[in-house]
C-alpha cells in the first residue's frame, strides 16, 4: 500500500480530466502542499466494446476529451 510506505508524502485526488481549470486547480493544490510537483499519475480512461464504425460521435468525443486530451 502506497499510503503505508510513504504517509504525508502522497496525495490523491479525484476530478474531472476534461476540465482544464480542475487540473490547474490539482496542479496548484500540489505545490502549495509540497512546494514542487515531482510525480504525477493520470489514471483515468473510457473505452466501449464497440467498433469505430459503431461508435456514437458524442461517445467517441467524451473518450477523446478523457483519453487524449486529459493527458495534454
Amino acid at each position: 500500500d502506497l499510503r503505508a510506505s510513504y504517509g504525508d508524502a502522497l496525495a490523491t485526488t479525484r476530478h474531472d480530466v476534461t476540465d482544464p481549470a480542475a487540473a490547474e486547480r490539482v496542479v496548484a493544490e500540489a505545490v502549495e502542499r509540497f512546494g514542487r510537483l515531482d510525480v504525477l499519475v493520470n489514471n483515468a480512461g473510457q473505452a466501449d466494446l464497440v467498433t469505430i464504425e459503431d461508435t456514437d460521435i458524442d461517445v467517441f468525443r467524451r473518450q477523446m476529451d478523457t483519453n487524449f486530451y486529459g493527458v495534454v
